[in-house]
């Protein structure tokens, strides 16, 4: 039986699954929440895990060696299609000897996963605790199935690897990132859009031949290329939601020409809800891929009537009067500052 397979055949047996309650949200802390969390044999041998009360948390302690186990906590069920759920759990490792865990959500009803990251390996106790998060909108078919959070444990070679699940937060929208980088040159955290005009989706690349622009040499950085003339597009970094007014964020972004032909591009923060613009870096030229490296940066800060709505981040190209005009975003970094 695979390990998807066991697992779900597993909690869609526990007697606390059986309920198709709507999701609730809001933080659930350990130990305090330990009741809602059960350990389970994900693929053997090697036996359930136990868990014990830790002062930060509730510790997972492996039982024996091989396969992989872990812990399951009941999510609840979509109400409706498109609704939209947004999770993250904070882990730490309590004890010398490394750990690697895997967050995941299932839909325990017809034995699929939904979303999962991949493992996180913790050193030891002398790392910070890490943060992951998962997202997802129902499709038509998941409504009223049942869901699963689960946290496996890929690291069962030895009996000293432990975890602490110390909080899990489950909301409806997603929260918008006050402290949000793009390492690596990850084509997927970006969206192609065209913003005017009926030109095509300009094509994201991921390159490694990047400079050093503060993050190293050789990273990775997403190149993008036009496809048409005419009109404005470029690409779109979805922030989230405003949760509270009054904080100054500070926006970062380094990019450049791709190639030998002149490219303008202006870097804005928009609020997808109201559809304004509310901050922008203004129209930034590069002559071409010798050029110095473009940084844009400008600094918002969030207002009463942005409480609530999805804010993004857009790279527009402006210069679309010939499709060799392409460029390359090496990184970007949006963080809360200090007034």
């Amino acid at each position: 039986m695979s390990r998807l397979k066991l697992l779900l055949s597993i909690v869609t047996a526990l007697p606390f699954m059986q309920a198709t309650a709507a999701i609730p949200h809001g933080v659930e802390t350990y130990p305090a929440g330990a009741a809602s969390l059960k350990t389970v044999t994900v693929t053997g041998p090697v036996a359930p895990p136990k868990l014990m009360r830790a002062e930060k948390g509730v510790k997972v302690i492996l039982s024996g060696t091989g396969g992989t186990c872990g812990v399951v906590k009941r999510l609840g069920s979509f109400q409706r299609k498109g609704e939209y759920v947004y999770v993250s759990t904070r882990l730490s490792n309590p004890t010398p000897s490394f750990v690697a865990v895997e967050f995941q959500l299932y839909n325990a009803s017809e034995k699929r996963i939904l979303a999962k990251t991949d493992p996180v390996v913790i050193r030891n106790n002398e790392s910070p605790a890490v943060n992951l998060a998962l997202e997802y909108r129902a499709a038509p078919q998941d409504v009223g199935d049942n869901l699963v959070l689960c946290w496996v444990q890929t690291s069962t070679e030895h009996p000293s690897r432990s975890f602490c699940i110390e909080q899990t937060e489950v909301v409806g929208i997603r929260p918008m990132a006050v402290v949000e980088t793009f390492p690596g040159g990850d084509p997927a955290r970006l969206e192609s859009a065209v913003f005017t005009g009926e030109a095509a989706l300009p094509t994201l690349v991921k390159t490694m031949n990047d400079a050093d622009n503060g993050d190293g040499k050789s990273d990775g950085a997403v190149a993008v290329y036009s496809a048409e003339l005419g009109g404005t597009y470029g690409v779109v970094w979805k922030l989230g939601n405003v949760e509270t007014a009054g904080k100054l964020l500070r926006f970062e972004t380094v990019w450049y020409a791709a190639g030998n032909s002149f490219v303008a591009v202006d870097v804005q923060l928009y609020n997808a809800t109201t559809e304004v613009v509310l901050a922008s870096s203004g129209e930034l030229p590069a002559k071409n891929i010798d050029a110095p490296p473009t940084v844009a940066a400008f600094d918002y800060e969030l207002q009463a009537s942005d409480k609530d709505c999805e804010l993004e981040v857009r790279w527009v190209q402006v210069s679309t009067d010939h499709t060799s005009r392409n460029f390359i975003i090496d990184r970007f970094s949006v963080s809360e500052t200090k007034q």
